[in-house]
């Protein structure tokens, strides 16, 4: 596993590898309490489509009545025709788990994110490489990065009816 703890911030932990990623991915889960936000191209399966990191997301989702993971996917194609851990949680649990096709390319569309109650932070640099950081004191950072997500959660996102759960 590749992670670098950075000399200039204690907090700053630099990740260069798909497990680097996968375990502070799981770890930014344990830790929060309430909120969840992610954005991705497509929920790199690597990092998001494990039974051990949907569990953490279903147990946060159920552990506080006020609870609330939201996810936004640029090519929710991938999750749809493959099936992801992450769509049956959201196809379970709807009121809580919250999966949105962004209708745009944002700014920087090619860095990915999970944040974490406002404070807990994954960044990738680039969706298709693993290169990046941890922190898991990245206040103003991760609110910063919340109000871009909040704003395409807002105004340039959408639930796609293939992401629903077809009831018959």
């Amino acid at each position: 596993m590749k992670e670098i703890q950075s000399e200039v911030d204690e907090n700053l932990i630099l990740l260069e590898d798909g497990e680097a990623f996968a375990k502070h991915a799981r770890q930014i889960v344990e830790q929060g309490r309430r909120e969840l936000a992610i954005l991705s191209s497509s929920l790199d399966p690597y990092i998001y489509d494990r039974t051990d990191f949907a569990d953490l997301v279903s147990s946060l989702a159920r552990g506080d009545r006020k609870a609330e993971v939201r996810i936004q996917v640029k090519d929710i194609r991938p999750l749809v025709e493959r099936g992801h851990r992450l769509l049956k949680l959201a196809r379970r649990l709807s009121s809580k788990v919250h999966i949105r096709k962004l209708l745009i390319e944002p700014e920087n569309d090619t860095r990915a994110y999970l944040i974490g109650d406002r404070g807990l932070l994954l960044y990738k640099h680039d969706d298709t490489e693993y290169k990046g950081f941890a922190n898991y004191r990245a206040g103003p950072e991760a609110n910063a990065l919340l109000d871009v997500f909040n704003h395409l959660w807002e105004q340039h996102s959408t639930v796609d009816p293939s992401l629903r759960n077809l009831r018959i």
